[in-house]
């Protein structure tokens, strides 16, 4: 049973790297009806690694609301020794990443030999490790189980979209062959070749089907982005709708330029002979 909970952004044991033996691609490839370009295959390989990766997260990581809990025991506990010992906790003093609070610890800790010292400094720096911990997990999600594998399904639909390949679903028919379509086939052979606690929905076809149609809907992305990258590059991220605009703003441009030719839907070319 899928777990609701929220996660914390820690790794499980993720296992070996993802590899695809040719026999593997041979059997991928005559599901979805068409061969796979060696460029298509890296992102293929790319997306699924990035899968086994989150998903160990999402599905072994402890509960985020557990990690809050404890870690503000861990902070209390921090500040309490610090008091004991005779030594003023500044609790403005707000750090801004971990990397200054190990600079910082590095370069105190050398100015003294007094073990005694060095430990309580080490105390501090953990009292502040914490703060620092709390502070960002106030914005983050967290991890849930299943929207990996919804970011890896739009990934790959993407991919074939952008390459002008089959990447529909078709569920409006109660005759197996006609609710399936090639991607769907495709992403059922590509979920044989990886290990089984990735797989999800695999118990029929029309089941699989279907939650393919709700995880091309889907946008996961920003949600699976810790929250401190997302406002480093806040700028660089869109939403669905921002990226739709984006895209329907270039194609309309492009019709209206001499030398462009729309070879299908949302893809162009230039027109050498124009």
């Amino acid at each position: 049973m899928t777990s609701r909970l929220e996660k914390a952004r820690i790794s499980g044991q993720a296992g070996e790297p993802l590899i695809f033996s040719e026999e593997q691609w041979a059997l991928i490839e005559k599901a979805y009806g068409r061969s796979l370009s060696p460029e298509i295959r890296d992102h293929i390989v790319i997306a699924t690694d990035a899968l086994r990766l989150v998903s160990a997260a999402e599905q072994h990581a402890p509960s985020l609301d557990k990690m809050r809990i404890k870690t503000n025991k861990l902070k209390n506990a921090a500040k309490l020794l610090l008091q004991e010992a005779g030594l003023l906790v500044n609790e403005d003093d707000v750090l801004a990443s971990f990397d200054v609070l190990a600079d910082a610890l590095n370069t105190v800790v050398k100015e003294y030999s007094n073990e005694d010292l060095q430990f309580l400094l080490v105390v501090e720096s953990m009292h502040s490790a914490c703060d620092l911990m709390l502070r960002n997990w106030e914005s983050d999600g967290g991890l849930h189980e299943g929207r990996m594998w919804d970011a890896w399904v739009q990934s790959i639909n993407e991919l074939m979209q952008y390459h002008s390949l089959p990447s529909t679903v078709r569920t409006d028919s109660r005759d197996l062959k006609k609710v399936n379509s090639e991607f769907v086939w495709m992403i059922k052979e590509l979920q044989k070749h990886i290990p089984k606690e990735l797989r999800r929905h695999d118990h029929s076809s029309d089941a699989l089907a279907k939650a393919i149609q709700r995880a091309r809907k889907s946008n996961w992305w920003l949600k699976l982005i810790p929250p401190d990258i997302r406002e480093r590059f806040a700028l660089d991220l869109e939403s669905p709708e921002e990226r739709a605009n984006r895209s329907a703003f270039f194609q309309q441009m492009l019709r209206t330029l001499p030398g462009w030719v729309e070879v299908s839907p949302g893809r162009f070319e230039k027109n050498r002979n124009g």
